[in-house]
């Protein structure tokens, strides 16, 4: 059962094991907090944009910071995991360009990676990356990651190098992960589930369960956005003045591609 308020801002949400998670937002109806599993607690810059999410998990204490530049645009991205155990990133993500990042890591066996990933795009989604990676300052085999799609823009299997599964992967009409599996991760640190798209082909945040639509953070659990739009899609659409719903609720029809806008989906037309 959900519980919203007249700013259409959902405040409380009973689930399926009577547990009730509670939610509370800023001035400018930003969420700020949530009670009940997976509570989570997140600041904003000035300009709205998130700046820490921290969210309390079966694993520990999970914490992603994002610094900006001077015109809002994303530049280094932090994750800490288990901040009990440890004060320092697990992995830190340098954002070049669009195209470009580099990642600082470490692998399942705990060796020190760098990547450089160049992502390809094609009409504006990623459908291949490249990789060039130093495992232990030893450079690795460059590795390349083809993203294969359904007729939403569900990233659904992943291909390598030699064109063999690395991944499947489903989810939910709303973006929940069905399943997710990794058929082959013989190139160690340099496919990481965590890195992956997925859900429309937008990048996920799989630790706190939240999808970067670029504009505005997603919940697939509760179908809605962290973040009010700063945009009406269509002022003669009632529906356009709910700013947290996603893509007028009809996601098997339409997709979000920015955060703001909604479009049919290629099935669709």
């Amino acid at each position: 059962m959900y519980n919203c308020n007249t700013a259409n801002q959902l405040t409380s949400r009973i689930d399926n094991n009577t547990l009730t998670h509670t939610y509370q937002y800023d001035a400018n109806g930003n969420q700020t907090q949530s009670t009940g599993n997976n509570a989570r607690i997140i600041e904003y810059t000035p300009f709205n944009k998130t700046k820490k999410l921290t969210t309390q998990t079966t694993n520990g204490t999970e914490v992603n910071e994002t610094t900006y530049d001077a015109n809002n645009n994303r530049i280094i991205q932090k994750a800490y995991h288990d901040t009990s155990t440890s004060t320092h990133p697990d992995k830190i993500t340098y954002h070049i360009n669009k195209g470009y990042t580099v990642i600082h890591t470490t692998d399942n066996q705990n060796n020190e990676v760098i990547i450089h990933r160049h992502n390809i795009f094609v009409n504006g989604k990623v459908v291949a990356t490249y990789d060039k990676a130093l495992v232990n300052n030893v450079k690795a085999v460059d590795q390349v990651a083809y993203m294969h799609t359904d007729a939403l823009g569900n990233i659904v299997t992943v291909t390598g190098n030699n064109g063999g599964i690395r991944l499947r992967q489903a989810t939910s009409p709303f973006g929940e992960t069905i399943t997710q599996g990794l058929v082959d991760n013989t190139a160690t640190g340099h496919f990481q589930k965590d890195d992956l798209r997925g859900f429309t082909g937008h990048e996920q945040l799989p630790r706190h369960n939240i999808i970067n639509m670029n504009a505005r953070l997603y919940e697939p659990l509760t179908a809605r956005f962290l973040s009010a739009d700063s945009l009406i899609p269509n002022s003669k659409d009632p529906l356009a003045y709910n700013r947290y719903i996603y893509v007028r609720n009809n996601p098997l029809k339409y997709t979000d591609p920015t955060g703001h806008w909604w479009q049919l989906a290629v099935a669709a037309v």
